[in-house]
């Protein structure tokens, strides 16, 4: 099918409007509990969310208003990732000292050079080089980190040659990424969950090298209640985020969509009790929500089939082109209408791609020098497990930088050779042991 403006709007504005209606059924499903932890931000977020849907419906503007409510559960987003980041590095250091409280881990059967040869077989065994530098970023990630700073820093700017010849945007969403993973992006001024603070505190305040038993549960306990909370600010902020992207194509397309009456009229039916019920849930009791929301899940019978039908008329299109100077506007709003439907949550709808800087020698240079002025102050002010924890994170997600598998073998070998801590060396070949029993691969 070919694409034209008026096509594309037509199925864009069917499926958003339907998605809507669908996701605004789920999210009143969640509204008696609203997830386990209460949140301000959440509350205020919710009650937009009510406000842009009517404005909606009453055939208002919302582009504007749609557009800063993206961008606020973007930035919400990065700071959950960012504080995500922060828990893993400390789960992952205990996790390496486990062994030192819980005498009931069962021994590691398996010698050092079994499992390099385990490894190297599953790393070989790879379909494809895809899957094999996928297979290698596991390995390193469950490895013990026993690097100098200078060490680290020369195998980070060798993994980032492959940039040289290739855009700059690339080599910026890499550092930025590094960043996170070393726990160097800033933090929100004002935390979206105290609690969340108040444990990184606590869980920066222990001692790796004098703790005991008791400090080793407390701490796990913290990690593993900021996981549940963080999981679910991820998936609030994932979910909040498809709301806006439909009502976004919604406020694009509705000019110049051809809608279909009735179809539109059921899942405006759905939407308009959406928001009855939204303002009436704290008056409501248990049994008359669940009967409201009885009422509304039925209606969405009516929606059976329309998300498909639309979704494969949209695909049935021609691509939307890049940009091109002197552009008509029609063709604008085509591609931006086309990325927020691209499944990709906080993609830049509107942002014009230009020709990429190529990336160069000196880029990399001031990548890496950049990288280590940040990382320096962190490392300075952290405890060795720590310290091991993020330059393991890190070096997974680096482009492998590898030149042959004796360098592979080598750098296992020093891995495991150099680790003096048992109780760490246990745990690491443990979970090297279940990668490779994950991946279906005999023992030996």
């Amino acid at each position: 099918m070919t694409r034209s403006w008026k096509k594309q709007a037509t199925s864009a504005y069917g499926l958003s409007l339907t998605q809507l209606a669908l996701n605004a059924v789920m999210f009143a499903e969640e509204l008696p509990e609203q997830y386990e932890y209460e949140m301000e931000f959440k509350n205020q977020i919710n009650q937009e969310v009510l406000n842009v849907t009517e404005a909606f419906l009453e055939g208002r503007d919302i582009l504007e208003t749609v557009k800063s409510l993206r961008n606020r559960m973007e930035e919400k987003m990065h700071t959950v990732i960012s504080y995500t980041d922060r828990f893993l590095v400390y789960e992952y250091a205990l996790n390496r000292v486990e062994r030192r409280f819980d005498t009931t881990k069962a021994e590691i059967q398996v010698s050092e050079q079994e499992l390099l040869s385990m490894l190297i077989r599953y790393i070989t065994g790879a379909e494809d080089y895809p899957t094999m530098n996928v297979r290698i970023q596991e390995v390193i990630s469950q490895l013990p980190a026993r690097l100098t700073k200078k060490k680290f820093y020369s195998m980070v700017k060798d993994a980032l040659q492959c940039y040289v010849g290739g855009s700059k945007d690339t080599l910026d969403q890499m550092m930025y990424m590094l960043r996170m993973s070393g726990t160097a992006e800033a933090l929100e001024e004002e935390a979206m969950v105290p609690d969340l603070d108040q444990m990184l505190s606590e869980l920066k305040a222990v001692s790796f090298k004098e703790m005991d038993g008791e400090t080793y549960k407390k701490s796990c306990v913290m990690t593993e209640k900021a996981g549940k909370v963080l999981q679910e600010l991820s998936d609030y902020c994932s979910s909040m985020g498809e709301m806006f992207n439909s009502l976004y194509v919604l406020a694009l397309t509705k000019e110049d969509a051809m809608r279909d009456v009735e179809k539109e009229d059921r899942a405006f039916q759905i939407l308009n009790e959406f928001c009855t019920i939204f303002k009436e849930r704290s008056t409501s009791g248990e049994e008359e929500w669940e009967e409201k929301l009885e009422t509304l899940e039925e209606k969405l019978e009516a929606l059976e089939g329309l998300q498909e039908e639309y979704y494969e008329r949209y695909l049935r299109m021609d691509p939307v082109p890049e940009y091109q100077e002197g552009e008509d506007k029609e063709l604008g709003l085509a591609r931006c209408v086309d990325r927020l439907l691209s499944g990709s949550i906080f993609v830049k709808p509107d942002e014009i791609l230009q020709e990429q800087k190529i990336v160069e020698e000196e880029d990399i240079e001031q990548a890496v020098e950049e990288y280590i002025a940040c990382m320096d102050p962190v490392f300075a002010s952290s405890q060795k497990p720590v310290i091991r924890a993020i330059m393991a994170g890190s070096l997974s997600i680096l482009p492998v930088f590898f030149h042959s598998m004796e360098d592979i073998q080598e750098y296992i070998v020093n891995s495991l050779g150099s680790c003096s801590d048992p109780a760490e060396k246990a745990t690491c070949m443990e979970l090297l042991q279940q990668i490779v029993e994950n991946g279906d691969y005999a023992l030996v």
